[in-house]
């Protein structure tokens, strides 16, 4: 496996250089990120495994449902990224939630990422093998809760993460606090946003790129021993 090089604040800085994001703003983001970190330390001894490469984004980044008539808000993603041909998968976490969440429920939504990526390797590593051929376009869709790896099989020996995963998403994200803050303190203030559709966080991947993906070995066999996380 290749370490992926990640600034972890390289897009708040670039933000800052663009004049589209305050110094002050960034600076609150960079003393917020060791609560990130920690709860991250705590994923990876729960775990036994390295937590994926990982960045802010210095946006609020809104979805609205054009069918269902509903607005949320995308505190953080997985992403497939394709990287000198080959699959990388990056957890991203906006500004807001850095910023704005209390520390448990950074900690549920970093545990709640890691189980989206455990579960994207699941699906990655046996993606080549029910593609019909070489050439398909993997697509890879992100339904949040269900393409989640069930949490007691990761953190077992750890309820108390299992127990805040399950309080603070029951049916989806719910923090009621997090979203008057963000509303107030990011919105209000014309800090930067972006609209997006529930669709928009479909990606097409090559078979190729799939193929030569770029995951940790330990983290897929330690998958294949707990068994399928979704039958």
């Amino acid at each position: 496996m290749e370490i992926l090089k990640i600034d972890k604040l390289g897009k708040v800085r670039e933000s800052v250089r663009e004049g589209k994001l305050r110094e002050d703003i960034a600076r609150q983001i960079e003393s917020r990120l060791p609560l990130l970190e920690e709860a991250i330390s705590r994923i990876e001894a729960a775990s036994k495994l390295n937590y994926p490469p990982y960045y802010i984004m210095p946006l609020l980044i809104i979805v609205k449902s054009e069918v269902e008539y509903t607005t949320g808000i995308y505190y953080a993603r997985n992403v497939a990224a394709v990287v000198n041909g080959r699959l990388n998968l990056l957890i991203e976490f906006t500004a807001p939630l850095l910023l704005y969440a209390s520390r448990e429920t950074l900690q549920a939504v970093a545990a709640h990422e890691f189980t989206h990526y455990l579960e994207l390797i699941r699906r990655f590593t046996t993606a080549l093998v029910t593609s019909p051929s070489p050439s398909t376009i993997f697509e890879a869709t992100y339904k949040d809760m269900q393409e989640a790896f069930p949490p007691a099989k990761i953190f077992g020996k750890y309820r108390s993460l299992v127990t805040l995963i399950e309080k603070k998403f029951p049916s989806g994200f719910v923090d009621e606090p997090l979203n008057k803050r963000t509303i107030k303190n990011w919105l209000d203030m014309k800090l930067p946003y972006a609209v997006v559709r529930p669709d928009d966080n479909a990606v097409s991947i090559p078979v190729q790129a799939i193929a030569n993906a770029n995951l940790d070995p330990v983290a897929v066999e330690k998958i294949k021993s707990l068994g399928d996380g979704l039958n």
